[in-house]
C-alpha cells in the first residue's frame, strides 16, 4: 500500500524531473542519442491491474484487486494502476517494474497516462513524457542497458539503489520487447527507476 500512496508524490517528483533534465521539447521530439538512456526489457504477457479507492486515516488510498492475480513475485511486468471512485478516474499510474522477492530487490520505471472522459484516447499525463514509435533500425543507433541481463546480476537492494543513483539525472526510454514488431519499436519515456519492495 506504500507504494500506491508514493506514487502520487512521483508525479511531483516526475514534475520536476522532467524539468531538471529536459527543456524546450515537445511530445514528437527524438531522443538524445548520446545522453538519453535506453533501458530494454522483456515483460509477461499479462499486465498486472488494480484500483485504489480513498483510505482511512494516513492511508491515501486503498488497493482492491480488479484481477484475481496477485503480482507475481520474480519477474519482470508492466503494472497499472486505476483511480475510479476518486476525484482522479482519468488517470492511469503505469509502471515497468522489475522483481525479485528471493533477493529482496525491486526497480520500478514509472511514467502517467490519462484517459480522454470523450474521446477515450490515452496520452501521457506530463507533457515532457513521450511515447515514441520508431522504426527498428534506431535500436543499433544507441546503446541498450539490457535489464533482462543487467537485473539479474544485482545481489540486494542497495545495488539497486545505486542503479537509481547512476540514472537519476538521465532521461530515462524503456523498450519493452513485447511490444516490438519486425519493423517498429515504441519507446516510452519514464520517470528515473526507483527501488523498493513492488
Amino acid at each position: 500500500m506504500k507504494i500506491i500512496n508514493l506514487l502520487l508524490l512521483l508525479v511531483l517528483a516526475m514534475t520536476a524531473n522532467a524539468q531538471n533534465v529536459s527543456s524546450g521539447k515537445d511530445s514528437t521530439s527524438m531522443p538524445d542519442l548520446r545522453n538519453d538512456v535506453f533501458v530494454i526489457l522483456t515483460t509477461m504477457d499479462n499486465v498486472w491491474r488494480d484500483t485504489c479507492v480513498y483510505g482511512e486515516g494516513l492511508e491515501l488510498f486503498k488497493s482492491i484487486r480488479m484481477d484475481a492475480a496477485t503480482p507475481p513475485r520474480e519477474g519482470f511486468y508492466r503494472a497499472e494502476t486505476y483511480f475510479p471512485e476518486t476525484p482522479y478516474p482519468h488517470l492511469r499510474f503505469c509502471s515497468y517494474t522489475l522483481k525479485s522477492e528471493s533477493k529482496g530487490v525491486g526497480l520500478g520505471f514509472t511514467f502517467i497516462l490519462e484517459v480522454d472522459s470523450v474521446t477515450r484516447e490515452v496520452r501521457p499525463l506530463l507533457s515532457d513524457t513521450r511515447i515514441l514509435t520508431l522504426p527498428r533500425d534506431f535500436l543499433e543507433k544507441v546503446t541498450l542497458l539490457d535489464m533482462d541481463k543487467e537485473f539479474p546480476l544485482l545481489r540486494n537492494k542497495e545495488e539497486a539503489e545505486r542503479l537509481e543513483e547512476t540514472l537519476g539525472n538521465k532521461i530515462i526510454w524503456v523498450i519493452d520487447r513485447k511490444t516490438m514488431t519486425d519493423t517498429t519499436v515504441t519507446l516510452v519515456e519514464t520517470g528515473i527507476p526507483r527501488a523498493g519492495d513492488f
